[in-house]
């Protein structure tokens, strides 16, 4: 995967998320017995309807709901609310619940807060930093610029002084989740532009918006990035914590997910410096470059207020920005070539790595500081790949460690080394090289006389963010040789990471470098990929789907998962191995747990792609794994497939119901309102759950005014956001994407029907 080649600009930061939560994912996907299980309105029963908003499967208030007036819904949504019964251990307690949840004015935007390069790797030898910048005077202004979202040139008139309010008017990314129950590889980011400006302000490479700042030519339009290795328990390897004062954010907890896009170079792509620098670094051996990719994983964050109480109190501010209670989550990226996706062994995914996948132990059980055990079944894996650069003679293995090391501290594991041995029992492995995690500038907050006691107080310390992401370590000819097999040593090699340290529990052991070295992570014979996981579909009763909409217009995209070995995808099922295709209906939670994975053993390389019967709506969840992997952890419910950080496809198939009666041609493909089509029924059937529980729509257009909604003007504007050709662009509304084609055909008849008046009263 090219994310691993050189010149490589790495990065790290905080980045604002500010997703709504009327939706109550948090409340309506807890398992009886949880902290979050409550129960609107109903004696403790975990038999009886949770408190949920939402009916995700329809996309319509839930049926649990109140009946109200439509403006009092959004009054009852951010209320701090008694009659809530919840649900732990079969004790009745009585809860305040806030319906709207933590963040009920968030608009799905996202914003880079402070994310600065901290180092540019020219080549295997060579990396430019703080310490030796001025050696690079043509780069120099580089180190400590900021990557963003944002316009460029920023919007005609600027926003006002809140820097909230500066950040929601200039970043051009939308992040949505597919489906909105559960914490899930779901998530998606849309943008419009990834800018990359010096410490002087100065842009390094960005897309231009042009005078009008509208983005119309999709030519350099970034490729949408779909959550990856993200599982719902998201431990990691090593002690990562999280807490926040006022505010603030202190540390996160390993919990995170992989974003990756792509930006195909066009005469909208700017910096001219900077594809100078690129061409003059790149790998020969790969050819041209076509335009570059973003990547980072983005760790679970914290949000600034977190009671109820302090919820409804922030949402009785008048002013939109003031009522924000946005999550802050650390980032750790790089940018790097992108060399295309042609067909080969090794191609440049849009949206994930390719690479060879160490994963950890089976018996793995580390300790954690102030915590229970990490489960091993929710580590995620180390990708690694071995990269030669013949004109400079180079020979290296790269590691992303971003997901999988992501401690704070470079002294609660010891050691970390790299080992290549023949299988997976050889006991008598070569050594490649030391592994570095974490970040030393912490390690003074460690008790010495313990390594699992932090000296300061985690509610108060600022810790320093990890800066690791990849790590290239040097190999000799010999070693490339071995790890890709050229001439057949290791027909078996496994890569293999260690520590010296004997924290670990029940995992082998073998001597290397005098010290017993603890397996901690080991390269498995194969792994799964998928490029395409975050799909959508439309209900069409007794059809079977193998397209899909994934990020435009058309309805096209085929999710096929890939068999990897040692980097390389398979072109034949392997003899050795057997492989199922796991799918499952995953809502409404939490009754979704329990429901039974259909498993299907796979014959053919055919069957590796998603297929789905779309009568009924909803959201499905679709997996590859091998037989080996499937006895070992007993896979039976959508609980188990939900524990484990494996890539997996999502399908939302959106309802469609019959409007024709609306309709003054039902026949046509582009029909016009009839008179029984008024605002009464658009509102019924189309923008009611928005109303409620996506608020920050009303700060556009106020979803239950009619007025609103009345003149042609208004009619050309609601056209061109509800278009799916612009589907992938920040301007596509509802930035939830889940309106189906009937009830977009709705809204287009609406709009004809006000513009077919409209020019009849020009004509008279």
């Amino acid at each position: 995967m090219s994310v691993f080649d050189f010149p490589r600009i790495h990065f790290s930061g905080i980045m604002r998320v500010n997703v709504g939560t009327g939706n109550n994912d948090d409340y309506s996907s807890s398992a009886p017995g949880s902290a979050n299980n409550y129960f609107y309105d109903q004696p403790t029963d975990p038999t009886n309807p949770h408190l949920r908003t939402f009916d995700s499967i329809k996309v319509k208030l839930s049926d649990t709901m109140p009946e109200m007036e439509p403006d009092k819904y959004l009054d009852w949504m951010k209320t701090d609310n008694k009659g809530f019964h919840h649900f732990v251990d079969k004790n009745k307690e009585e809860a305040n619940v806030t319906p709207g949840y933590w963040n009920y004015y968030g608009s799905m935007s996202v914003w880079a807060d402070n994310v600065k390069v901290t180092k540019i790797a020219l080549n295997q030898k060579t990396a430019v930093d703080e310490s030796n910048k001025a050696d690079f005077p043509s780069i120099e202004n580089w180190i400590g610029g900021n990557i963003s979202y944002d316009r460029w040139p920023q919007l005609p008139k600027q926003a006002g002084q809140g820097y909230k309010e500066r950040a929601e008017q200039l970043t051009t990314a939308i992040m949505t989740d597919i489906k909105s129950e559960g914490s899930s590889p779901g998530s998606q980011i849309f943008c419009d532009n990834v800018l990359f400006q010096d410490v002087n302000g100065q842009p390094v490479f960005y897309r231009d918006a042009g005078a009008t700042n509208t983005y119309d030519n999709m030519a350099s339009q970034p490729t949408k990035s779909s959550a990856n290795w993200l599982a719902s328990q998201g431990y990691e390897c090593f002690f990562a914590g999280m807490s926040s004062v006022n505010g603030s954010l202190i540390t996160n907890p390993g919990a995170g997910a992989t974003f990756q896009c792509v930006i195909p170079f066009s005469v909208d792509f700017k910096g001219e410096q900077f594809l100078d620098i690129l061409e003059q670094y790149k790998n020969p051996d790969k050819g041209s470059i076509q335009g570059i990719i973003v990547k980072y994983v983005m760790y679970l964050g914290v949000h600034p207020l977190n009671t109820s109480e302090a919820w409804a109190e922030k949402y009785k501010s008048t002013d939109f920005f003031d009522r924000l209670n946005e999550r802050q989550c650390p980032v750790v990226g790089v940018v790097a070539p992108w060399y295309g996706e042609e067909a080969n062994t090794e191609p440049d995914f849009a949206s994930t790595q390719l690479g060879r996948e160490i994963h950890a132990v089976p018996n793995l059980e580390t300790k954690t500081i102030g915590g229970p055990p990490a489960l091993p079944m929710t580590l995620s894996p180390i990708i690694a790949r071995v990269t030669h650069n013949s004109t400079h003679s180079q020979y290296y293995l790269s590691l992303d460690v971003s997901k999988a090391l992501t401690s704070y501290f470079t002294e609660v594991a010891g050691d970390l080394s790299i080992w290549v041995g023949k299988s997976a029992d050889d006991t008598n492995p070569i050594y490649i090289g030391a592994v570095p995690y974490g970040n030393e500038a912490n390690n003074k907050f460690l008790d010495p006389s313990d390594r699992w006691k932090i000296k300061a107080n985690p509610a108060t310390q600022l810790f320093a963010t990890p800066q690791n992401d990849i790590i290239d370590l040097p190999i000799t000819k010999e070693q490339y040789a071995m790890l890709v097999d050229d001439e057949g040593h290791f027909t078996n090699g496994v890569l293999t990471l260690t520590s010296n340290l004997n924290q670990f529990i029940n995992t082998s052991s073998f001597q290397g470098k005098g010290q017993t070295q603890y397996l901690l992570m080991q390269e498995p014979n194969y792994f799964i990929m998928n490029n395409m996981r975050t799909l959508y579909a439309e209900q069409a009763a007794g059809k079977t789907v193998s397209k899909f909409r994934y990020e435009g217009a058309d309805t096209d995209k085929t999710s096929a998962f890939m068999i990897v070995q040692r980097g390389k995808i398979l072109q034949d099922l392997p003899q050795d191995e057997t492989f199922y295709m796991l799918s499952c209906f995953t809502v409404p939670l939490p009754m979704a747990y329990n429901n039974a994975l259909e498993i299907t053993p796979i014959t053919s390389m055919e069957q590796l792609c998603v297929q789905l019967d779309v009568t009924n709506p909803g959201s499905y969840r679709f997996a590859v794994v091998s037989k080996t992997f499937l006895t070992k952890h007993q896979l039976k419910t959508f609980v188990d497939l939900d524990l484990y950080p494996i890539s997996v496809a999502q399908v939302r198939v959106l309802p469609n119901e019959d409007y024709s009666q609306y309709y003054i041609n039902p026949g046509s493909s582009e029909p016009i309102g009839n008179a029984s089509l008024n605002f009464g029924v658009l509102y019924e059937h189309v923008l009611k759950p928005y109303h409620v529980l996506y608020p920050a729509m009303d700060q556009v257009r106020n979803l239950h005014d009619p007025e609103e909604w009345y003149g042609a003007d208004s009619a050309r504007r609601l056209m061109q956001r509800i278009d799916v050709n612009n589907f992938a662009r920040s301007i596509f509304m509802p930035r939830t994407r889940d309106l189906s084609e009937s009830r977009r055909q709705l809204l287009e008849a609406w709009c004809r029907k006000t513009l077919t008046a409209s020019n009849k009263n020009n004509i008279a």
